[in-house]
């Protein structure tokens, strides 16, 4: 998997109207108007040492999510624990990560 992504954002480029992720902190929409936030960053994950590196959001089947910023789908499947996985990569090494998706209506490079 991790071939396929590297593969996948060897040229990304952002688009002309885009902002680079890293100016946009505290401005990112949430990617689905209706949710319940059910792990922090930095949260505890089980009763072991390891802590969270990202949110955990629920939603009400069939919602539609959308990217929280421009970028290039650079993993588009199946993934054992998280399901039909979408990971987007938005350059300047930040990626998003949707898990556990209905349906995927995009594929990679796009």
């Amino acid at each position: 998997m991790l071939a396929k992504v590297v593969e996948a954002i060897v040229d990304l480029v952002p688009g002309e109207m885009s902002r680079p992720f890293s100016t946009q902190k505290g401005k990112i929409a949430w990617p689905a108007k209706h949710f319940k936030l059910t792990q922090t960053f930095g949260s505890r994950i089980g009763n072991g040492p390891l802590r969270s590196q990202g949110i955990v959001l629920k939603v009400s089947d069939q919602t539609n999510i959308r990217a929280v910023h421009h970028g290039r789908i650079v993993f588009a499947d199946w993934l054992n624990g998280y399901g039909l996985l979408m990971i987007l990569d938005h350059g300047e090494g930040y990626m998003s990560l949707y898990a556990r998706n209905e349906v995927l209506l995009h594929s990679v490079g796009e």
